[in-house]
């Protein structure tokens, strides 16, 4: 398989929503408007609309609103449901070119203690070239090669608590939990130092700037209020992180956001053709108790494979039903 990296993911999104804008005969009517903060949300019973009200006294009606507005979600706030709760991870990202000319110099000075050219090497090795999981540490790196030629990222997550970038430098932190790794194994040692690499080729603010984890609540306690949905009512549902935030294991949680938007635009062309016999509020509901099975089942996995990598256990990879299950999507 091939992986893309989530910016052109990102960039594709924008320029279609740039061309929309810019196009006389665009198939889309989108509209961005920045700097607008959602305080109220009217949506009353037998209304035809609901009405979003921000901060600035603008007023914007629509049929249905989605809150699409992450972990941070003011949807969900003001749909009254509990906050995403903070996992007590911490979450690194950092790229690297592996032909340019630091990560070359790095090469030639390595290729006499490992093998020629090590950084090239790993874009040979799959999608997960890399991947070690310390006691309350996970790092790995993702080859974007060659749809990015020569691209490599790298995640760090952790949840140790005393750990915080202005008390000791990422780098330490990673040699530490390191040696906590069973075995100086000559492939343990192998790994140590092309680890260490990818770390000297990154740039500065990787090893500075990081995302604190925060997650849903989907226990039967939290879900039994909604009677199969998970917190949307009327002419309001939420979606992605703002839904169903995950822990940040396999990528599952950007998955499932784009699943949600596809079944939701899916049952509303089926409800534009029966708008006569079906309300949208109606369909809002179908939506969420169709989604919520799939994406529970994919939110316990991924948390149970979380809290088992930062004890420091090896995972084994999902039978090849689940996989099967999880790639044939929706």
């Amino acid at each position: 398989g091939l992986l893309s990296p989530w910016w052109m993911l990102r960039d594709a999104l924008l320029a279609q929503v740039n061309y929309d804008q810019d196009e006389e005969n665009a198939p889309g009517s989108i509209e961005v408007r920045m700097g607008l903060s959602l305080v109220e949300i009217v949506d009353e019973d037998g209304g035809e609309v609901v009405v979003a009200k921000f901060s600035n006294g603008t007023v914007i009606e629509g049929n249905i609103m989605i809150g699409a507005d992450g972990v941070h979600s003011v949807v969900r706030n003001l749909l009254g449901l509990i906050p995403h709760e903070f996992t007590g991870g911490k979450v690194f990202r950092g790229t690297i070119d592996v032909f340019d000319a630091k990560c070359s110099k790095i090469d030639e000075e390595l290729s006499s203690e490992i093998s020629t050219a090590p950084l090239q090497g790993l874009l040979s090795k799959g999608m997960v070239p890399i991947s070690v999981t310390p006691p309350g540490m996970h790092f790995f790196v993702l080859s974007f090669h060659p749809t990015k030629k020569g691209r490599l990222c790298w995640v760090l997550g952790t949840n140790d608590p005393d750990y915080h970038p202005d008390n000791m430098s990422l780098l330490s932190f990673m040699e530490e939990k390191l040696q906590q790794l069973k075995g100086e194994t000559e492939d343990n040692k192998e790994k140590d130092i092309i680890i260490k690499s990818i770390l000297d080729a990154s740039p500065e603010h990787s090893f500075t700037s990081f995302t604190e984890t925060k997650v849903a609540d989907f226990s039967d306690e939290i879900l039994m209020p909604f009677d199969g949905r998970w917190g949307g009512k009327g002419k309001v549902t939420i979606i992605g992180d703002a839904a169903h935030a995950m822990r940040p294991t396999n990528g599952q949680g950007g998955n499932m956001a784009f699943e949600d938007a596809i079944v939701l635009c899916r049952l509303l062309e089926i409800f534009g053709e029966h708008s006569e016999t079906k309300r949208v509020d109606q369909v809002l509901e179908e939506f969420e108790k169709e989604r919520l099975p799939r994406v529970r089942k994919i939110h316990d996995d991924q948390r149970m494979r979380y809290d088992a990598r930062m004890r420091g256990e090896d995972i084994p990879p999902w039978s090849s039903e689940f996989k099967e299950w999880v790639n044939n999507g929706i």
